[in-house]
């Protein structure tokens, strides 16, 4: 057990906080309020759960702390609960030795839902183990003793605190305890076990319930309504077609248990048969434990029914998702006692036969039932958790996914259990991994907190009041950005509230996504705004001096403690080297730069940003060692429409790192690109580019004709060494540099040569063309040019015609000591 839970902490601990910003905050939420935290996150996620989360937050005020804390008490719930699955199993079935049900115990263990669970704050560890908890109670229940039957009671009425899904183990249980009044001739137990059960649902549903919504809602605003009422639920059950889909999503559930399970699953029908059989004559004890194996046949049937008629109305409507067809989160925690019987109990050939059928025909009509006008594409994966034959094959669909499964099934039959082992654990592991990356990913982008939080902690008490804006975030942003900072904040008092309210009433900072009330605003000022969801981070003005965001790194964000709100509202972002490696085919990240890599492609993408309509510049620091075959664009609408495409090397000069090119946007858009296209003899690195607004007090520069770094390939020498991408005079009388024979219009230009000089004699530059035959200008170089820091030459010269093959040519002596970075022509106005 010990390596269990370790297992199970290990691979949770890499999660630092809730990757479902409704579900799992929802719990966790509940679990502040439970220790006394004031969160305005009302909702209908039940909160037993959340009660025995509680401490956590009485104890800590950290998040991350608190939920490295849940990580560790879901990995003692799972361990419980395989040690209860020890002692239910050995009392069930007393002729099996301990290393067949150590096997059975250690095979359920592995099974990808329960670790992958394990990194979640949903209730699912907490279900798992009171339902085996009240199994437990049942093995200890006596009619002799009615009392005996008080914590069964209790821990089954538990069950629906924690997860609605606890109402049909409920109606389970009532008939299972209906089933042993009636072979004990005794109806006090029924009576007892009713009482407390209603009671139990009634102080959850009308009282603690009700009392949370009550106290998580602030006046005038409503709490969120998840599952919806039972009527909601059945208004289509008049239509026919609604109870075809509540048998197909029911056959789709079933098919997912048994093909995640190898077929296994069933065999546990193999094992209560055979208990059965061998009775001569019912004792109470027998009895008892026969309505056990009826209590789990009949919780799963009745949560797998229950599951399937909730999304039945979904299909009605043509709005379901492909997981929801074979949804397993729901009927899951019931099923590893079954399965722990199961793996114990005799495989016989006909229960595979059987299986492979019942997925067969399953799949039949799923395929033909689903389709592009009743089922999104997306695939929410935390609902078939251990689903193996998609974390192997994840773009295809029910028939391929199917065909696998039932292939599993009947290996599982061949191989026996000596070796069944050698076939699940590395479609498990699969499975679990194909899980942890798409836990990771929601982590990293989704539902990954900001500077903001380290900002309002580090000038803000515990307790201040934050307000969030009460209305709904525009489109194409993050919409979950409340639930999430509920939990971040959960020691605050994070509340919705009206940009007025807050003015008057709150103390601290104001969450929004709307900015016009900000705008010429001497009240407020906006400071930060998360670049990918949009989200506004305002304060006080009277409170911008108190302010510091100094230590705190703030990346992902921007922030202006100017109180200027201008360009913060526009949209401007930055993006850092590291930023950029997330958006490239073809860069490598070394150190604080991307650089290229020999290879053609996107140097850098994305990061598809919001920006308002006006006069932008991109300003991009980078290093150039040659930026030959590099080509800049600005697109939205994934590429379709482009803003700006340009040459990166007319755009450069030699004597600067920092390029600057401007750029008009007519319309609003949403996914904003800046794009850097290399080839294979582009050569340079970024550090960093920024979109700024261009209000008129920025010069841009005039693209230049050329740019050459020393390093290009259009750059031929007589003379010199190349080395570091610089060119070095050696003694030797010659052209250090010429080329690179381009064509070039009449007109007036300045040319730009940059290196540096310890020793200047007879070197020279001149502008030629006709393969030397024609010179245009000619520039003695000097030691005393070198006023500008790396630049040998700065004149201005003049083409008469158009010319098809220009050079620019450095000349040095055996005396002259000389490197050269490159040279760049502009045009002159």
């Amino acid at each position: 057990m010990p390596a269990i839970f370790l297992a199970y902490w290990l691979i949770s601990r890499q999660y630092t906080g809730p990757a479902y910003l409704s579900d799992e905050i929802g719990y966790l939420t509940k679990a502040a309020v439970f220790a006394g935290h004031p969160v305005d996150m009302a909702s209908s996620w039940h909160g037993g759960y959340s009660l025995l989360l509680a401490p956590l937050f009485m104890v800590f005020s950290d998040p991350f702390t608190v939920w490295q804390g849940i990580m560790v008490v879901n990995a003692l719930f799972w361990v419980s609960s395989f040690m209860l699955l020890f002692y239910m199993l050995k009392r069930l079935f007393p002729e099996q030795g301990f290393w067949a049900v150590f096997f059975a115990v250690a095979f359920s263990s592995i099974y990808p839902s329960w670790v992958t669970m394990s990194g979640y704050a949903f209730s699912t560890p907490a279900f798992v183990l009171f339902f085996l908890l009240s199994i437990i109670a049942l093995l200890f229940y006596s009619h002799k003793n009615l009392f005996t039957l008080i914590p069964y009671s209790f821990f089954v009425g538990y069950l629906y605190w924690i997860h609605p899904t606890g109402l049909a183990v409920v109606v389970a249980s009532l008939l299972v305890i209906a089933v042993l009044s009636w072979h004990n001739r005794r109806v006090s137990g029924l009576l007892l076990h009713f009482c407390i059960l209603v009671m139990m649902v009634g102080i959850y549903k009308y009282g603690i319930h009700a009392w949370l919504s009550q106290v998580m809602t602030p006046e005038n605003y409503s709490a969120q309504d998840h599952y919806g009422s039972i009527s909601k639920r059945l208004e289509h059950a008049a239509k026919p077609e609604f109870f075809v889909n509540w048998m197909i999503i029911f056959c789709g559930q079933v098919s997912y248990l048994l093909i995640s399970t190898f077929g296994i699953l069933l065999f546990s029908f193999s094992g209560i048969h055979n208990y059965y059989s061998r009775l001569v004559k019912i004792s109470d004890i027998d009895a008892k434990n026969l309505c056990i194996f009826l209590f789990l046949v009949l919780s799963l049937l009745g949560i797998l029914l229950m599951g399937a008629m909730f999304f039945a109305g979904g299909a009605t409507r043509g709005s379901l998702r492909i997981d929801q067809w074979i949804y397993g989160r729901y009927s899951e925690p019931v099923v590893l006692p079954l399965l722990g019987i199961a793996l114990i109990s005799a495989w016989k050939f006909r229960l595979t036969l059987f299986s492979s059928l019942f997925v067969f025909f399953s799949g039949l009509v799923l395929y033909f039932f689903s389709n592009d006008g009743n089922t999104s594409s997306f695939n929410n994966l935390i609902n078939i958790q251990s689903f193996w034959p998609q974390a192997l094959f994840p773009g295809n669909t029910f028939s391929s996914w199917f065909a696998l499964g039932i292939l599993g099934i009947i290996l599982t039959s061949i191989l026996k259990k000596r070796f069944i082992i050698l076939l699940a654990a590395p479609l498990f592991f699969v499975a679990v991994s194909n899980q942890i990356s798409w836990h990771s990913n929601i982590l990293s982008h989704y539902s990954k907190p900001t500077a903001f939080f380290e900002f309002i902690k580090d000038n803000y008490p515990y307790g201040s009041c934050i307000g969030f804006t009460p209305e709904r975030p525009p489109s194409g942003s993050l919409p979950e950005r409340r639930n999430m900072y509920s939990y971040y904040f959960f020691n605050y008092n994070l509340q919705r509230m009206s940009y007025s309210s807050w003015v008057d009433n709150c103390e601290g900072p104001y969450l929004t996504f709307d900015e016009n009330p900000f705008i010429e605003n001497d009240q407020a000022a906006i400071i930060a705004r998360e670049e990918n969801s949009g989200l506004y981070l305002a304060v006080k003005r009277d409170q911008l001096d108190k302010i510091s965001a100094e230590g705190i790194s703030m990346t992902g964000v921007q922030i202006d403690l100017s109180g200027n709100v201008k360009c913060l509202i526009q949209g401007c972002f930055s993006m850092s080297a590291s930023d950029l490696s997330r958006f490239s085919q073809v860069g490598e990240l070394f150190e604080n730069a991307l650089e290229t890599t020999g290879h053609k492609g996107f140097l850098f993408y994305g990061p598809y940003r919001r920006l308002k309509t006006g006069s932008y510049y991109v300003s991009l620091d980078m290093a150039l060692i040659n930026p030959d075959e590099s080509r800049l664009d600005i697109v939205h609408n994934k590429g379709a429409d482009r803003i700006i495409d340009v040459d990166l090397s007319n755009y450069a000069t030699t004597d600067s790192g920092i390029i600057t090119i401007s750029f008009e946007l007519k319309n609003d858009v949403n996914d904003v690109e800046v794009r850097l296209h290399v080839s294979e003899n582009t050569a340079l690195k970024v550090f960093s580019y920024s979109i700024l607004l261009n209000d008129g007090q920025i010069q841009i520069p005039t693209p230049t004709s050329y740019l050459y770094r020393a390093a290009s390939p259009a750059i031929k020498s007589n003379t010199g060494v190349l080395e570091g991408g610089r060119l070095y005079s050696n003694e030797t009388a010659g052209f250090l540099a010429f080329g690179p024979y381009k064509p070039l219009g009449a007109g007036k230009y300045e040319v730009i040569v940059s290196g540096e000089a310890s020793r200047i004699e007879q070197a020279f530059v001149d502008v030629v063309s006709g393969i030397g035959q024609t010179v245009h200008a000619k520039f003695m170089l000097s030691e005393t040019v070198q006023e500008d820091d790396g630049v040998l030459l700065r004149s201005v010269f003049v083409l008469n015609d158009d010319v098809q093959d220009i050079e620019i040519r450095l000349w040095t002596s055996k005396e002259d000591i000389i490197i050269l970075d490159g040279y760049s022509i502009h045009p002159v106005q």
